[in-house]
């Protein structure tokens, strides 16, 4: 099964239904739209292509891909974006650049992946092989030039398209704020102990407030040992409102411990009572 260009065989398929070799797509005009390179011959698996590239109805390249870069250019040759993947030792990096449609610079980026140990904070006798994904750096812009996004150093920071400062996130906690500044929502992290061998319990606590400043709401999420304390209750869920009064008017039914936000420092101890 295949096609004749100028006594090439392309867009060939195997008997086993496989693409081979040349693929050629083409515009209404007969300029060549595409141009894939499969396999020669497969006959256990469906091939992944080796390369493709793209084109303008003017012949220009628009898009490359092969094993380990991806490329695409505006119609006038400017580069669009560019990803590469390339391997140091046992770390693969992914390298990316990225421009809006009016050239101004969308998205720069290294991007890594590695083996690592995974330890706990309470249990010295758990570690588990597994591996770590975290950018170097990153940084994402607006079509107008403000940047929008940016994460080095293990703190991101988010802003709004006028400059304002909209989310800071950090390890332990993040901030969020309205576009005039004001806080609406802080999240604390922290890890508790786990049962032996299991890893730590994950718990996250989210506070939202009212304009004014008060609190709203406080939002529990956080891993649990269950019954017999044999059994994990991932991501259970805990919730206390108040009003804007602050005033008590809804809380978890039966909860019996101390409240999860008392020794940590940001909230208001007002909320304790």
């Amino acid at each position: 099964d295949f096609q004749d260009f100028g006594g090439r065989k392309i867009n060939r398929k195997n008997k086993y239904g496989f693409k081979e070799g040349i693929w050629i797509e083409f515009y209404e005009n007969k300029k060549i739209k595409s141009k894939t390179q499969y396999p020669e011959s497969s006959i256990y698996y469906e091939p992944y292509r080796i390369w493709k590239k793209e084109f303008f109805e003017s012949g220009e390249l628009s898009f490359y891909s092969r094993k380990d870069t991806i490329e695409s250019w505006f119609n006038d040759g400017e580069l669009k974006t560019q990803i590469i993947e390339y391997t140091i030792r046992d770390t693969s990096l992914k390298k990316t650049i990225k421009k809006h449609e009016n050239r101004h610079l969308k998205e720069m980026s290294l991007f890594r992946e590695y083996p690592t140990i995974h330890k706990s904070e309470f249990d010295s006798q758990y570690d588990t092989e597994g591996e770590k994904w975290e950018y170097i750096y990153k940084e994402t812009f607006y079509t107008n030039g403000q940047r929008k996004y940016l994460e080095k150093n293990d703190t991101s920071y988010t802003w709004f398209e006028n400059g304002q400062l909209k989310i800071k996130s950090y390890d332990s906690a993040s901030i969020e704020y309205d576009n005039f500044g004001n806080i609406i929502k802080k999240q604390f992290y922290w890890k508790r102990p786990g049962m032996k061998g299991w890893g730590d319990l994950n718990n996250c606590l989210s506070v939202d407030y009212y304009k004014s400043g008060d609190i709203q709401k406080i939002y529990l999420r956080r891993d649990e040992l269950i019954g017999d304390g044999h059994s994990l209750g991932p991501n259970l869920h805990y919730e206390w409102k108040w009003n804007e009064n602050q005033i008590l008017i809804d809380s978890p039914e039966n909860w019996d411990e101390e409240y999860p936000w008392v020794n940590i420092k940001e909230i208001k101890t007002t909320v304790n009572k």
